[in-house]
């Protein structure tokens, strides 16, 4: 995982500049919605063997990140599950024993209507809170 990435930096870019170090299989920009557009973000790597993944740690750790052949002042770490606490478990037994399979909704899978309209619900929700809390309950409704 590579910590204070620049804002600037792609999917693509961030390919070309591991792929020195090895087959990058996939990388995810982290961004966090609370943060502004021009800070700092994560990203997740996947490389295609454990070696390859801890010789980039290592590189990246000692030398500098070149990113359009420009140094950049990135941590790397190697990723592991309890960085992600809000992650859900990809398998989980309910009390009646049953199973419940979780996972990321991205645009394009099947589920991402419903979760962009249950996503609209909860910002409409927090919005008519906060302006209940601001103006008063008796404007809300």
């Amino acid at each position: 995982m590579l910590d204070d990435v620049t804002p600037q930096a792609t999917v693509p870019m961030i390919r070309t500049a591991l792929g020195q170090f090895g087959n990058v299989t996939s990388v995810d920009i982290i961004t966090d919605p609370l943060d502004s557009k021009l800070s700092a973000r994560k990203v997740l790597v996947e490389m295609a063997s454990a070696r390859e993944a801890s010789h980039a740690v290592k590189e990246i750790q000692e030398h500098p990140f070149m990113l359009k052949g420009v140094p950049r002042p990135v941590r790397a770490v190697p990723a592991s599950s309890t960085m992600f606490p809000d992650r859900p478990r990809k398998i989980a037994t309910s009390s009646n024993g049953s199973i419940k399979l979780f996972k990321w909704v991205k645009k394009g899978d099947p589920d991402w209507d419903r979760y962009f309209w249950m996503h609209g619900l909860g910002l409409t929700l927090v919005m008519i809170i906060c302006f209940s809390l601001v103006f008063g309950p008796s404007l809300v409704f």
